[in-house]
């Protein structure tokens, strides 16, 4: 016993200037199949992020297969965003495998320590994204597997409590796991103002093998008017479908509600406004592959766009008037990145930029210091996690908690 002990000591008293020094957590998960994992590092006061914990989630991941292989884990598994969010001091994930998400409480003085709190049922088949209000009241989970839809909770006094009443069906033709991601729901988010909830569906490119067309079928945003407020709000049981092509998230403008922006690797990315007036604009750019990762900094108002095909970051500045987008700056993470999910959080005259690397099984952090300014500062490495984490090759989800 005192020969553990004594092994452990160098460890705990690492650990101690790191937590103390800390100014936030960031998050993802491991999304093993035999046991899916959240993992939490320390943000330093510099921004670099510093090893924390890995807990195991209660439930398992799942992935998407890539046809004609088998289901193997990959760097885009769960064919979404959002699949790890924060939610006021707790951080939540799917279990793609499980049909769950799990909860986890965040300790202000310790965030790299998240306790898990409770496992909750998402009422369908291959859970991938969550979303939640802006006063964090009520969340959703989104299902893309051949019991696909989403389903809601509320917060209550003893955890969060299943709002029936706001579960929804899609009736998409997909099985679980679904094949490839075309035609797959792949974010659902909340309108800043609580008036909607958002459903990013994909459509189905031509080269697509269970398109017969031969011609893109076109995606759609689902959108679901929320009516009234607090306990008295209703979701509308039917959504207005917006055309959009491959949608793969929805970003809210941060000073214009109401202006959206969608990765979309079909082109680049799309800008929608939706509601009585909706309108939308594509948006192309050069060269890209997979752009289907986004998040706005709040200091420069711009859209960060993640390509996994040429594992490109680019900077994209979006009129909220026009819906046009310029390309301000963009930064080439290395060949076998393939780069996904990003957060985006603001500290004060700065931002700062978590971009998951699963190709790596790392985080690029960048420093957002102006338009068309932004620098790599740490390059966090697999051999730089929790040593209890459990390395896949299915890293996935971003999300960060500030002090």
């Amino acid at each position: 016993m005192l020969t553990a002990l004594l092994f452990l000591l160098p460890a705990l008293a690492a650990a101690a200037p790191a937590r103390k020094q800390a100014i936030g957590a960031n998050y993802f998960q491991t999304n093993g199949f035999a046991g899916n994992q959240l993992v939490a590092n320390y943000i330093a006061a510099d921004g670099t992020l510093v090893a924390g914990s890995a807990v195991w989630t209660g439930g398992n991941g799942s992935a998407s297969i890539n046809a004609p292989g088998p289901m193997v884990n990959h760097p885009d598994p769960l064919v979404s965003s959002n699949s790890v969010i924060v939610v006021n001091s707790q951080v939540l994930t799917v279990n793609g495998g499980s049909n769950t998400f799990s909860v986890f409480d965040i300790d202000a003085a310790d965030p790299a320590k998240p306790a898990l709190s409770a496992v909750y049922p998402t009422f369908g088949e291959f859970p991938n994204s969550l979303g939640a209000s802006k006063d964090g009241k009520t969340v959703c989970v989104l299902n893309a597997g051949k019991v696909n839809g989403f389903a809601c909770y509320a917060a209550g006094a003893s955890g969060w409590e299943h709002l029936p009443g706001w579960d929804r069906t899609f009736g998409l033709n997909l099985p679980t796991p679904p094949i490839n991601f075309f035609g797959t729901p792949s974010s659902i988010t909340f309108a800043a103002d609580g008036s909607a909830l958002h459903v990013a569906v994909k459509g189905r490119p031509p080269t697509d093998p269970s398109n017969p067309t031969g011609q893109l079928e076109p995606g759609a945003v689902f959108s679901y008017a929320i009516s009234g407020t607090g306990a008295d709000a209703t979701l509308a049981a039917q959504p207005t479908k917006t055309p959009a092509g491959i949608p793969f998230a929805l970003v809210e403008d941060v000073s214009s509600p109401g202006a959206f922006v969608a990765p979309d690797p079909a082109t680049g990315y799309a800008a929608f406004r939706f509601g009585a007036n909706a309108s939308a604009v594509t948006g192309t750019l050069a060269g890209q592959m997979a752009t289907c990762w986004a998040a706005q900094s709040p200091l420069t108002r711009s859209v960060y766009l993640v390509d996994a095909g040429t594992n490109n970051v680019t900077e994209v500045a979006v009129d909220p008037a026009t819906l046009m987008g310029t390309v301000r700056a963009h930064h080439h993470l290395g060949t076998n990145a393939t780069i996904t999910d990003v957060a985006i959080g603001h500290r004060g005259t700065y931002d700062l930029m978590y971009v998951l690397a699963p190709g790596y099984r790392a985080i690029r952090a960048f420093k957002i210091s102006g338009p068309g300014k932004f620098k790599l500062i740490q390059r966090f490495e697999h051999g730089d996690l929790p040593k209890e984490t459990v390395l896949s090759m299915g890293f996935n989800g971003q999300a960060v908690f500030w002090k």
